[in-house]
């Protein structure tokens, strides 16, 4: 009997080990980085220009390539804010005022609105059944230590 409650009590405190990993690694689930090739902007020296991905990603990357009439522009003629993926034409440069131009630029979009939303609530789901987990699995083992060491003293 005692080595049946050893065993519940084990994959008990498993459980309790498990659960915390499974929801740490759940909630940390990484962003996915996605590249946008050639799209077109209208660029401006007077305002910052949006991308299209700017009201869904979670950051920029430093990395954009930006081409006018398909050659590639120098990067002093062209400022990219990262924080935001916004650009603007600089001024003195070769970039005129609404003048197209393609960028290709990557970013990541992060998690989806309903795992951000979930994540807080299923990871303290998870930490209070890793406690409850914690818990009982302690019970069950201090309940099988007092019967061996019962039964070893000869009992009642």
């Amino acid at each position: 009997m005692e080595s049946k409650i050893i065993v519940v009590g084990a994959f008990v405190l498993f459980g309790a080990i498990l659960v915390p990993a499974i929801s740490g690694a759940f909630a940390d689930a990484p962003a996915e980085t996605e590249v946008v090739d050639n799209e077109s902007v209208s660029i401006s020296t007077a305002s910052w220009e949006p991308v299209s991905k700017s009201s869904v990603a979670t950051q920029f990357y430093d990395n954009e390539t930006v081409y006018s009439n398909g050659s590639v522009v120098a990067e002093s003629n062209y400022e990219w804010e990262t924080s935001n993926g916004s650009i603007r034409a600089v001024e003195n440069g070769t970039l005129e005022d609404t003048d197209e131009v393609a960028i290709t630029y990557a970013y990541d979009e992060g998690k989806s609105d309903w795992l951000n939303a979930g994540s807080s609530v299923l990871g303290l789901l998870f930490t209070i059944i890793a406690i409850f987990s914690l818990i009982a699995g302690a019970m069950t083992l201090l309940v099988a230590i007092t019967g061996i060491v019962d039964n070893a003293g000869g009992g009642r």
